[in-house]
């Protein structure tokens, strides 16, 4: 049980951190949170189109970082043929 606690608690940081530098920084200069907030999504966005439409080796990677935010084991390899 204490995994997942760590796990939601760690994705609900990576989703606080997201919003919350997006949100002081339209407080400050709406302008620089607008920028800030476009930068986000293109960058969620490159990586998931990464992670779907890569090569196999910047597929890998793009799914690694994707399993890292999330706190997730790294799947076994399966033996080679």
């Amino acid at each position: 049980m204490t995994g997942t606690k760590f796990r939601n608690s760690r994705l609900t940081g990576v989703g606080v951190l997201a919003l919350g530098s997006s949100v002081g920084s339209w407080i400050v200069h709406p302008a620089f949170g607008a920028v800030l907030a476009c930068a986000e999504t293109a960058l969620g966005m490159a990586v998931i189109m990464a992670g779907l439409f890569g090569s196999d080796r910047v597929s890998e990677r793009a799914f690694r970082l994707l399993r890292w935010v999330a706190n997730r084991p790294e799947p076994l390899k399966a033996p080679r043929r």
